[in-house]
């Protein structure tokens, strides 16, 4: 019983050692993903009537490109991630093209605060 006594403060030490380690090396808690894209913009977006290159003007490159039931698709994210204290914060334009390369529908949600 003595032995186990006393490999638990090496245990607990070791760990605050490898975690005093990673904070010191690693950025505090924060990661990105995506662009952060002018989210006051997407009312400007008008369906039947905003092109591809409308988009481009506003927002930039979207972060991925696809297909959805034929047609062409972009998404638009920023993601921010904070491990300690505020959690995930999102921001989410998907837009959906017709084959003239128009808006065809799109959906926006956000829980970020700027």
């Amino acid at each position: 019983m003595s032995g186990s006594r006393r490999r638990r403060p090496v245990s607990i030490r070791l760990l605050s050692g490898i975690l005093l380690l990673t904070g010191a090396v690693l950025p505090p808690g924060c990661a990105t993903i995506g662009h952060n894209f002018a989210a006051e913009r997407v009312v400007e977006i008008k369906i039947g009537q905003t092109s591809k290159t409308a988009l481009l003007g506003m927002f930039g490159l979207p972060y991925r490109r696809g297909v959805e039931d034929g047609d062409s698709t972009w998404t638009y994210l920023h993601y921010k991630l904070k491990l300690f204290g505020e959690h995930l914060r999102t921001r989410d334009l998907y837009v959906r093209f017709d084959n003239a390369g128009t808006v065809k529908s799109f959906s926006f949600s956000s829980n970020l605060h700027d």
